[in-house]
């Protein structure tokens, strides 16, 4: 019993993380779309997050550098 109950749980946050990933997608997409259709040009500047991290006055946590290194 409290196993199906744990795996239904657990289908359902899949469910929704999976739904989540997809809304940012289509955000990114029709942001994407839009910036190409109103600008000529657009700049890109490199956005390089590993020289943020600099361990030796480093505040954040290893959980956090993960996602920002993704």
């Amino acid at each position: 019993m409290k196993k199906e109950k744990a795996l239904q749980i657990d289908k359902a946050i899949f469910c929704m993380k999976r739904k989540i990933k997809q809304l940012q997608n289509e955000i990114y997409q029709k942001i994407t779309k839009f910036l190409i259709n109103k600008f000529n040009i657009i700049i890109i500047f490199p956005f390089e997050v590993s020289n943020m991290m600099n361990r030796k006055t480093q505040k954040k946590t290893r959980k956090t550098i993960r996602k920002m290194l993704c």
